[in-house]
Formats: structure tokens, C-alpha cells, sequence
């Protein structure tokens, strides 16, 4: 019986866990989201553009080494 109860606990933990790190994902998106409407803003940027700028600040896979 306290296998059971320990099993259920664990597995309401993890839903928990999950619902939070969702929660904070959505947060973390709309703070993105604002912060490229003030820069699209602010530099009279397009979306298209700010997306390519974007990318242009993603450093690209490391170089093999010789």
C-alpha cells in the first residue's frame, strides 16, 4: 500500500514540475516577445529582418580541429 502511494505522489510531483517549467516557458516567451516588439520598435525593424538578425547572433557549429 506505500509502494502505491509513494508511486501516485512521485507521479503528481512530476506533473507538478512539468506544469511549472510550462508556466515559465509561456513567461519566458512573452518577455521575448516584448523585447522584439521594442526593438523592432525602436530600430524600425520588420519581423523578416529581426529574424535575421537573429540568426546572424547564433554562433554556428565549432570548427573541427585540426
Amino acid at each position: 500500500m506505500a509502494d502505491l502511494l509513494s508511486q501516485h505522489a512521485a507521479v503528481a510531483l512530476v506533473g507538478v514540475t512539468r506544469e511549472q517549467r510550462l508556466h515559465e516557458a509561456l513567461r519566458s516567451r512573452d518577455v521575448i516577445g516584448q523585447a522584439k516588439g521594442i526593438l523592432m520598435h525602436r530600430d524600425r525593424l520588420t519581423a523578416q529582418r529581426l529574424s535575421s538578425a537573429e540568426r546572424s547572433c547564433v554562433p554556428g557549429p565549432p570548427a573541427a580541429m585540426a
